[in-house]
């Protein structure tokens, strides 16, 4: 028998890596109408230079001036970006693939579970941050990736709690990925690190707690080789981050209440990038959970005692990630907190159940019922994934590709180009255009700090991408557009121009901001 379970382990994986391939083959087909706009083909451009040779050891560049933590994203989509032949497709396809799987290990650990208390307040959270997910499960953004194993390290960490001497893996790798994703899930992930270490070192008296450090070295070997530039280092840059006014004690606790709140979490507030999470919203809720899971702490016994202790680790984590954040407090910079936010709600009502019915152990139905419920709403939500959203329709009637590929074929001299924005709001083609201009093997400038690429050069052609008053100067001073659009989120019209050495005064004219820089 104990030969039969490696085995089978063997085949599981197998057929899970089948299933995994081939939900990826129909993504590239599904949503091949998509096009990579604004901070997907920011990712799109890094993933060019990935495969170009540059292996990057930060994240992307966030809008705290610094980088986000670490360049897993980067490092896990290359491989199958490479493989579908560079398609803009294979973002969400791959983000689809991803999210499954984060969704098969919770249910894993649901349905394996070693008790019905651990598998209901799994399956439970699971299904909560499906439904506020939604259509979501194919971004390829990383607040939105960071969502699912955010909420997978929490479930696991659990388990190493409970006993388990593998949940470990799993809860580290999660742990890890969520936290170089984006930075507002890195307190929180550090949160659970800590648990696992002490969860390991109860269970075997201290002598394996340095495999779960050696996972963590290994998985962060690049922030970590990045240490090596002292004090320009990213990880030290956003730890002395001065990024502007923190939300503050009173502001950064309501926002966390918000989030909290289950509507809140139901309606998907996280999906929207200009939705703000300042709304004077009550504190009292906030403070009622955090007390029931504390006394969940104190007064349960086994594993519903561990499920209060990481729900309420999550929540204190998440508590300082938010009152040390930085104004304005959009929504989608917190979407990773809600899993912290899911699982400490759910935890909260079994606390209470818990110690209402005097139940040490939950009958095994409900957690079955819990499991279903979660897979449900996995179904749901896959389903309502689109192969259309509004930007990626505006992004291909604007045709860049084919406007600014074909005006590259008509200037082949055009080897080093600078790449500029005039007045762009909620929208950013410069990044579009640049990661155009790699995929044709040119050398893109921009003073797009996003972008990260070298500084703008002079006596080199420009491509601008304009937008309100830059545009409208350009177009009176008799520019002519390669192509132009609309932006839906803000209804206004954009477009790209070309100006080679010797128009490049037209663009200065425009914009006195360039009359410095010598382009």
């Amino acid at each position: 028998m104990p030969a039969a379970r490696p085995a089978r382990a063997i085949v599981l994986v197998a057929a899970g890596l089948l299933v995994a391939i081939a939900v990826w083959l129909f993504g590239l087909w599904y949503f091949s109408p998509w096009v990579a706009h604004n901070d997907f083909a920011i990712l799109r451009l890094r993933l060019e230079r990935v495969l170009d040779g540059d292996p990057g050891l930060v994240g992307a560049y966030s809008r705290l001036d610094v980088f986000h933590p670490g360049p897993a994203l980067e490092w896990l989509f290359a491989v199958p970006y490479w493989a579908s032949g560079r398609r803009a497709a294979a973002l969400p396809a791959t983000a689809l693939v991803l999210n499954l799987a984060w969704v098969a290990l919770a249910l894993t650990i649901a349905w394996r579970r070693r008790s019905a208390w651990i598998g209901s307040v799994t399956a439970a959270g699971l299904a909560v941050l499906l439904i506020a997910l939604r259509d979501q499960l194919d971004s390829p953004w990383n607040p939105h990736l960071a969502v699912l194993p955010l909420f997978v390290a929490t479930a696991a960490t659990v388990l190493v709690l409970d006993g388990s001497r593998r949940a470990w893996i799993v809860a580290v790798g999660a742990a890890s990925f969520a936290a170089q994703l984006h930075a507002s899930a890195a307190l929180v992930a550090g949160a659970l690190f800590v648990a696992v270490v002490v969860g390991e070192w109860r269970a075997d008296d201290g002598r394996r707690w340095w495999r779960s450090f050696a996972l963590g070295a290994v998985l962060w070997i690049g922030p970590i080789v990045d240490l090596f530039h002292g004090t320009d280092a990213n990880l030290v840059r956003i730890v002395t981050s001065d990024g502007g006014d923190r939300l503050g004690l009173l502001d950064g606790w309501g926002a966390l209440a918000r989030i909290l709140w289950l509507p809140s979490i139901l309606d998907g507030a996280a999906a929207d990038p200009t939705a703000s999470l300042l709304s004077g919203f009550g504190l009292w809720w906030l403070l009622g959970v955090a007390a029931v899971v504390v006394v969940g702490v104190v007064r349960c016994v086994g594993p519903m005692r561990h499920v209060a202790a990481v729900a309420a680790a999550g929540l204190a984590a998440a508590s300082v990630s938010v009152v040390a954040f930085f104004e304005p407090p959009y929504a989608y910079l917190f979407a990773p907190l809600q899993s912290s936010a899911a699982f400490a709600f759910v935890a909260a009502v079994a606390v209470v159940v818990r110690l209402t019915t005097g139940r040490s152990m939950l009958p095994e139905r409900v957690g079955t019922i819990a499991v279903g419920v979660a897979a449900v709403a996995c179904v749901v939500s896959v389903a309502a994934t689109s192969r259309h959203d509004h930007e990626s329709a505006a992004r291909r009637e604007m045709a860049i590709d084919r406007a600014v590929g074909d005006h590259l074929e008509e200037h082949p001299g055009w080897r080093e180009v600078d790449v500029v924005g005039l007045d762009l709001v909620a929208a950013n083609p410069v990044a579009e255009v640049a990661e155009l201009l790699v995929r044709r093997g040119r050398v893109p400038r921009s003073n797009d700090p996003t972008l990260d690429l070298d500084p703008l050069a002079p006596g080199v052609p420009v491509y601008v991408v304009a937008m309100g008053a830059g545009l409208d100067c350009l177009l009176d001073a008799g520019a002519d557009p390669l192509t132009e659009g609309r932006v839906p989120s803000v209804d206004a019209p954009v477009a790209v121009f070309a100006f080679d050495v010797d128009r490049v005064g037209l663009l200065t004219a425009c914009a006195p901001e360039f009359a410095d820089i010598e382009l």
